[in-house]
Parts: C-alpha cells; sequence; structure tokens
C-alpha cells in the first residue's frame, strides 16, 4: 500500500481555496477550470457526471526552477482523517478513482517550463448517489500536490446525517502524565458530502454528576458512506485509580453549517489505559506478588531452620 498522502483540505468547498503549490514555489500544479468542470474561485475541478460517459480534464504543471524535472503522477481516493479532513491514498472506495481514473505516470518538464497534463475519467456503469471525492496527485523531491476532483450524481440526500457510533477514552503509552485521548467514532451513511461539520462534546462523571470535559471542532469534513473517527484530547493528568473505575456520560451536539442540520447523540463509557500500559500493570502485579510470595517462603524457610538450629542446641 502507498504511502498515505496527508492533507489539510481545509473548507476547500466552501471558500476559495489558494493554488497548490510545492514548498517555495518549485511547480505549480493548477486545474484547467470552466463552468463544466468547476468554479475559478475553488480551484479544484467540480463535475457532474453520468454513469458510463467520459470526461476528459486538464491540470498546468510549471516548472519554476532553472533545472530539468520529472514529475510523478497517481490518483487516489478520498478519507477523513482523525483530524475530521481529507486524505488521499490507494484506500478502497465504492467509486475507486485509482481504477477509472488515467492519465501519464510521468511529466518532463525543462527548467522554467510548462506542460498540459491530460486526465481521462471513466465513470462506471454503476450508479452512485451525491458526491464522490478523489484527486490526482503529483510528486517531485518529496513535495506532493493534490487536484481535487468532485463528482456528483443525483441528488443530495435530504434526511442524510452524521451517526455517532461511540465514544472511547484511552491514556496512551508515555502519556500518563497528560490524560487521555476521546475519540467519537462516527458514520454518514448516506451520499452526502459535509464540509463544514462541528462536533461538541460534552463529557459528564456519572459518579460525582460534575462536567469534566467540554470541547468544540469547527469546520470539520466527513465523506459521503464513510465511518471514520475524530479525536479530542483530554487535558488533565494523571487519571487516579477512582477516575480509571469510573462511569462517563458523552454528550455529542453535531451540527451542519451548510445546511443547519444538527443531531445530538447520548453515550457512555469508560476510560482505559493502552495495552503496554495494561501490560505494565500486569507485570508489576505479577513482581510485587512473586516478591510477596519470596518474602514469606524467607519467614518460612528461616522460621524452619532457627527451630531446627534450636533443637540441635538441645
Amino acid at each position: 500500500m502507498k504511502k498515505i498522502i496527508s492533507i489539510i483540505f481545509l473548507l476547500a468547498l466552501l471558500i476559495p481555496a489558494q493554488p497548490a503549490l510545492a514548498e517555495e514555489g518549485d511547480f505549480f500544479a493548477l486545474p484547467k477550470l470552466d463552468e463544466s468542470v468547476g468554479s475559478k474561485s475553488n480551484e479544484y475541478f467540480d463535475i457532474a457526471v453520468k454513469p458510463e460517459k467520459s470526461y476528459t480534464l486538464y491540470v498546468e504543471l510549471t516548472n519554476n526552477t532553472d533545472h530539468k524535472m520529472a514529475i510523478k503522477a497517481s490518483f487516489g481516493n478520498a478519507t477523513t482523517n482523525a483530524d475530521g479532513n481529507f486524505e488521499f491514498t490507494d484506500a478502497k472506495s465504492d467509486l475507486d478513482f485509482t481504477k477509472f481514473a488515467t492519465g501519464a505516470d510521468r511529466v518532463d518538464l525543462k527548467a522554467y517550463s510548462g506542460a498540459t497534463y491530460e486526465i481521462t475519467l471513466k465513470i462506471p456503469s454503476e450508479k452512485f448517489t451525491g458526491d464522490r471525492m478523489g484527486a490526482v496527485i503529483f510528486e517531485y523531491d518529496g513535495e506532493k500536490i493534490p487536484v481535487s476532483i468532485k463528482l456528483s450524481e443525483g441528488q443530495a440526500d435530504p434526511n442524510g446525517k452524521i451517526e455517532l457510533k461511540s465514544v472511547t477514552g484511552l491514556v496512551e503509552w508515555g502519556k500518563t502524565n497528560d490524560g487521555a485521548k476521546l475519540t467519537m467514532n462516527l458514520a454518514n451513511k448516506t451520499g452526502n458530502l459535509y464540509s463544514s461539520l462541528s462536533y461538541t462534546l460534552t463529557v459528564i462523571n456519572t459518579d460525582t454528576r460534575q462536567i469534566v470535559f467540554d470541547q468544540r471542532q469547527r469546520n470539520m469534513q466527513a465523506l459521503p458512506n464513510s465511518e471514520y473517527s475524530t479525536e479530542m484530547f483530554w487535558k488533565k493528568g494523571r487519571f487516579t485509580s477512582a477516575e480509571l473505575k469510573a462511569n462517563y456520560q458523552a454528550t455529542v451536539n453535531i451540527s451542519d453549517a451548510n445546511t443547519g442540520d444538527e443531531w445530538t447523540y447520548t453515550k457512555t463509557f469508560k476510560i482505559v489505559r493502552d495495552a503496554k500500559l495494561q501490560a505494565l500493570d500486569t507485570f508489576l502485579v505479577c513482581f510485587f506478588i512473586a516478591i510477596i510470595v519470596l518474602l514469606i517462603a524467607n519467614i518460612i524457610l528461616f522460621a524452619f531452620l532457627s527451630k531446627k538450629k534450636a533443637r540441635k542446641l538441645l
């Protein structure tokens, strides 16, 4: 599996995005847009497609250096990462860009020159509803530039929603003095692409009935027909034994700035220590039990030898 290409793709579907640039402007990758393939204000492809139809897209590549470049090109599917943003990877998708999107694997550019990169999309026969997201990814000398491709077919589901599957709390190895990672496991079971979600997580200790955590994330994203997780960190220091035994109630409010839709869920969970810490706990318990057993054995042996010596003296 190819290396995951992480992209902070913040609100590209809502606000004008800046052209994708390599660090220090080494090379540029700009989509050629018109009304049929996307708004020029957004700098990504946005296409209404139909099954079994073909579409041709063009990206302008520019070498801004005084040396030649061999730029690699590949395609990826969008996934939602733990930060609530899109990543483009070779992970499987119900509409797999790595299979129906094609283009040259490499583009050679002379110093201070440019070229037009051609993409062919052959949409599969299977229909889909809503939106799908992928990208063509250009790479040179470790720098990766994605040009996003959004495809739409049919209407968005008016009853679409983000579902909360569970909430977990984890004290991680090496962070026992910091707090716990809180993870919300979510699902978008519709064809809708959400690009401006907010999550508010409020946690109550059910033993004390006190609010112990309250935090909000904004400008989050979710792909159609996907299950994903988003994380927050409960920074409180080391958990006491009582806090680790306590039950917690999480109230999660999810809202979509685009539609005004809002959903609220309640889940219970416990704070657990990760596998390494649990193994360490088990080792320490076994170690101390072994020490106690050895001490008792030594005491018994000492008593037995002392009694035996006393008998000899008699």
